[in-house]
C-alpha cells in the first residue's frame, strides 16, 4: 500500500493532476491498475470455479486424468509431507513438464488456488502448502495460462491457429475441459504415463502422448503427418 501511495503521490499529486492524495490514489487505480488487468483477475475463487470448473466435461477430464495428476502430486510428497510447495509447483510445470508459462503466472495461480486461511499470522506456513484438492484448481488455472501463451505464440509466429492453440480463440464457448486436457497430456509425458487416454483430443491415447513428446523435442510437425 505504501508503494502504491508513493507512486500515486508522485504521478498525480506532485504534478498537479490530482488535488489531494485520495484523488491521486483513485486515478492510479482506475487509470494504471484496473485498465491493465484482465477480467479474470477480479474473479474470486468461487466465481472462477463456478464459471470454468463446475461442469460435467471438466469433471470427466479430471477423473480421466486422476492417475496423472495424483502421480504429479505424490512425486513431491512422503508419509510426513502431504502437500506441495510453490517451488515444487514451479519445478513441475517449467522443468519437468516443460510447459511455457512464466514463473510469475505460476505464482499467481498458486496463490489464487490456496483456500482462505482464517488466521494467516498463526497459520502462515499454510500459505505455502498446497493440498491435493487445491492442486487440481492450480492445474486448471495453469491450463488457462498455458493456452493463452500457446495462442499468443501462434499469433506472433503466424502459425496455424486452427490447431491446439486455437482453443483460446473460441468465443462464447466454455471449453475449459479442452484446455485442462491439453495440460494433462503434457503432464502425462512428464511423469511417464503413456497409457493415458484423452477424452477429447483427436488421435488420443498413444498418439496424443507421442505428439506431446515430439512437440517437446521440436519435431511435432513430423509426427502429426504420420498415421498414429
Amino acid at each position: 500500500m505504501e508503494i502504491i501511495t508513493r507512486i500515486s503521490y508522485t504521478k498525480y499529486k506532485e504534478t498537479g493532476i490530482a488535488p489531494n492524495i485520495t484523488e491521486a490514489l483513485k486515478l492510479l487505480i482506475e487509470m494504471n491498475i484496473m485498465k491493465n488487468y484482465e477480467p479474470e483477475a477480479f474473479e474470486d475463487g468461487e466465481q472462477f470455479r463456478r464459471k470454468h470448473l463446475y461442469s460435467c466435461e471438466v469433471n470427466d477430464v479430471m477423473l480421466n486424468g486422476d492417475q496423472v495428476t495424483r502421480k504429479c502430486f505424490s512425486y513431491y510428497c512422503h508419509p510426513n509431507k502431504k502437500w506441495v510447495t510453490l517451488k515444487e509447483c514451479q519445478e513441475l510445470i517449467q522443468r519437468e513438464a516443460q510447459i511455457r508459462v512464466s514463473e510469475l503466472s505460476i505464482t499467481q495461480c498458486f496463490a489464487q488456488s490456496i483456500m482462505p486461511i482464517i488466521d494467516p499470522v498463526l497459520q502462515a506456513e499454510n500459505l505455502l502448502r498446497m493440498k491435493y484438492v487445491e492442486f487440481l484448481e492450480f492445474l486448471a488455472r495453469v491450463a488457462f495460462e498455458f493456452d493463452k501463451a500457446t495462442y499468443k505464440g501462434a499469433i506472433e509466429n503466424q502459425s496455424d491457429l486452427d490447431g491446439a492453440s486455437s482453443i483460446n480463440k473460441q468465443d462464447g464457448e466454455n471449453n475449459s475441459h479442452l484446455k485442462i486436457e491439453k495440460l494433462i497430456i503434457q503432464l502425462a509425458f512428464a511423469v511417464n504415463i503413456p497409457t493415458y487416454q484423452p477424452l477429447y483430443k483427436k488421435g488420443g491415447g498413444q498418439g496424443a502422448y507421442q505428439s506431446s513428446m515430439m512437440s517437446r523435442l521440436g519435431d511435432e510437425s513430423e509426427i502429426l503427418n504420420k498415421d498414429l
